[in-house]
């Protein structure tokens, strides 16, 4: 019994552990994106250097290379696919077209998904200490 307690509890610390990396990671994403973003219209040209793009209809386009290379370097260290993961459960998708000449892997996150981000955050934190600008 005292070794299934203890198994028991390892395996809800590690699932806690998971669930605070996984909110670290969407606040660092939230951050990255919503960092002051270039809003653009229709039919203005994204911006080559990899600075979030905020669409007419509240997509987020940007690089995946200029949002991870700072959540590597971070003290949390955020792995490729750990952000990957992130993105993908937030139904990112590949987006065309390229700059012409760039090898960039730009990515489009549409408004439901960074909705659906911004909710991540606010129910995970469970509301405490929650910038207010977050809940929409």
């Amino acid at each position: 019994p005292l070794a299934r307690m203890l198994l028991d509890t390892a395996e809800y610390e590690e699932d806690q552990d998971e669930a605070k990396r996984s909110f670290v990671i969407a606040e660092m994403l939230y951050a990255a994106l919503s960092d002051n973003p270039r809003q653009i219209g229709d039919g203005q040209e994204f911006d080559s250097r990899g600075v979030p793009c905020l669409t007419s209809e509240g997509d987020y386009v940007f690089h995946f290379s200029e949002i991870h290379r700072p959540m590597s370097r971070s003290e949390d260290k955020v792995k490729r696919h750990e952000l990957t993961a992130l993105l993908r459960e937030l139904g990112t998708k590949r987006f065309s077209p390229h700059i012409a000449g760039s090898r960039a892997r730009r990515m489009r996150l549409t408004a439901d998904g960074f909705t659906q981000l911004t909710e991540m955050i606010v129910g995970n934190s469970s509301n405490k200490g929650v910038d207010p600008l977050l809940v929409k």
